[in-house]
């Protein structure tokens, strides 16, 4: 899973560049943005490969579903953990 730690420092970091440079704050936020997505992402992930574990599955089987994931679209996601499960 991502580590609290890692996001509240990364966070942090980004904060002080915020306030540093306020003409580039909206840099600063959209990078910010991008890194909360990813985490979301990797957290699915995580999710799906925990549910799969001890099935009865080929790494290629589990790499695909996981390779299937993307984009947030719900349907998707719903989709990919009804396979693992």
């Amino acid at each position: 899973m991502v580590i609290k730690k890692d996001i509240m420092m990364l966070l942090h970091d980004l904060e002080k560049c915020y306030d540093r440079y306020p003409s580039r704050s909206t840099y600063y936020s959209k990078l910010s943005l991008i890194e909360y997505c990813g985490w979301i992402e990797d957290s699915f992930d995580k999710i799906a490969e925990r549910c799969m574990k001890g099935k009865s599955m080929t790494a290629k089987e589990r790499n695909k579903i996981i390779k299937e994931n993307h984009s947030f679209q719900y349907e998707k996601n719903r989709d990919m953990i009804m396979k693992c499960i």
